[in-house]
């Protein structure tokens, strides 16, 4: 089961199409013992980093949901407790990207998924990022991909907000495990028809 500090961890993806014609994309599997919510006002870390229309559902939560939430303990992280975690995270591509520029791909995920998506690495997550591409070259020059590199380490940021907008709640032997979304209900407007 994934959890994302008290709350339920899922699944979540995002692309991007770069003005190359490249695309790049990641697809997060959220299972963190930090938390992807900023506890003094309930919203995802990650959101604010969205395309445009992106999160437009998102709003903040009413503040006696938030300090309901808070007092129960939702939103903490699970650093002090028994709880061990991995988020795995893969970025691809249709450019052409060599072997180390690959690697850099996957360090530049791994890095900025920490500090603009929390929750980050911390000593009892085991996170790992690996990155692929579809067109591998015979010699493609490192400046090249810098673009890349940025655009792939906002996509995993977004897909982290949307893995843990997909979380669904679970009661285990373990315990109940609520979604972001029933945590804090008025966080997420209805669809409109």
């Amino acid at each position: 089961m994934a959890v994302v500090g008290a709350l339920k961890g899922g699944v979540g993806s995002a692309s991007a199409v770069l003005s190359t014609g490249a695309t790049v994309a990641a697809l997060v599997v959220l299972n963190a013992a930090g938390t992807a919510v900023h506890q003094p006002t309930g919203e995802l870390y990650g959101a604010r980093f969205g395309l445009v229309g992106e999160f437009d559902r998102l709003r903040p939560p009413d503040p006696a949901e938030l300090a309901a939430a808070l007092d129960a303990g939702l939103l903490r992280s699970a650093l002090d407790g028994p709880l061990r975690a991995t988020t795995l995270s893969l970025l691809a591509t249709d450019a052409t990207l060599s072997k180390a520029q690959c690697t850099l791909l996957a360090g530049m995920g791994a890095r900025r998924a920490g500090p603009r998506g929390a929750p980050g690495a911390h000593h009892v997550d085991g996170d790992t990022t690996f990155a692929l591409s579809t067109d591998v070259p015979a010699g493609a020059g490192a400046g090249r991909a810098t673009r890349l590199l940025a655009v792939g380490a906002d996509c995993v940021t977004r897909a982290i907000v949307h893995a843990a907008l997909a979380a669904e709640s679970v009661r285990t032997p373990a315990g109940w495990w609520p979604a972001y979304t029933a945590a804090l209900p008025s966080t997420l407007l209805p669809a409109s028809r």
